[in-house]
């Protein structure tokens, strides 16, 4: 339509459908029943998973991220000084969000008339949406190969495969990753067969020999030990390296061993 002409359908007022109450009225209906489906799915069909592990302050785990609507601030923290691009940056986009119907204001919805704030929104999308990809653990972060190997059994923001498994088939002994089809039961040989599957990332030019155990103690009185441990050669020197990460699994854990 042109700007300024006025081609809505005229609707008799016995025909008319009024926000207040009729609308207001229906929505609100509508809510309400949203609501109740969600309770009772909440109370009756739906399993809360186990927590996560209590946080650390002083330890940041593998791979943590913030919530999918922050992520664009997780990437943004990857751009440079903390300060500046998670403080500053944001809080001046934020007001910038705030103020701009005042500042983009058209008389009509067509793109031939709203070239630069439609132009402007396409531009913040994209950008949203690659500065969420930066927000997640695939870009910009380098971690220890080792240790990427051992979170695939023993995550440190959800339980894991380990944590997961039952308690009753995590055997007492030492168990070497690449001899995983010698186990004593199915659990264990997929445990270290998905164990020594993530070596495969610790092999680089400058590590060689290098091998994974998995050695579960009785700790307790239905307590076990788990420890996962990684050794490697370094090239450059002939020195050895090692990393080890230890679990303690109780029979009434609640990650689902047992029964």
């Amino acid at each position: 339509e042109k700007v300024g002409e006025d081609t809505a359908k005229r609707v008799p007022m016995d025909s008319r459908v009024y926000f207040m109450p009729e609308i207001l009225t229906r929505e609100l209906w509508y809510v309400s029943a949203l609501v109740a489906i969600l309770f009772g799915a909440a109370a009756f069909l739906y399993n809360a998973p186990a927590l996560e592990p209590h946080a650390n302050p002083l330890i940041t785990p593998l791979h943590t991220t913030a919530p999918w609507y922050f992520l664009w601030l997780q990437g943004l923290l990857k751009v440079g000084d903390k300060v500046v691009w998670g403080l500053i940056i944001p809080g001046l986009l934020t007001g910038l969000l705030l103020v701009l119907p005042y500042l983009e204001v058209g008389p009509s919805r067509r793109y031939g008339d709203r070239r630069i704030g439609l132009s402007a929104g396409a531009l913040s999308v994209a950008a949203l949406a690659v500065l969420s990809y930066m927000g997640t653990p695939y870009y910009g972060v380098t971690t220890s190969p080792d240790q990427e190997a051992v979170a695939e059994l023993l995550p440190q923001t959800h339980p894991g495969p380990l944590r997961s498994a039952p308690w009753e088939d995590l055997t007492l002994g030492s168990y070497e990753a690449a001899a995983w089809s010698s186990a004593p039961n199915a659990t264990l040989q997929d445990l270290l067969h998905e164990f020594n599957t993530s070596l495969t990332t610790v092999v680089s030019p400058d590590r060689t020999d290098v091998a994974g155990v998995m050695v579960i103690e009785d700790w307790q009185a239905d307590l076990k030990k788990v420890t996962l441990r990684v050794t490697w050669t370094n090239v450059a020197d002939g020195s050895a390296g090692e990393f080890s990460e230890s679990v303690y699994l109780h029979r009434d854990g609640r990650y689902g061993q047992g029964a």
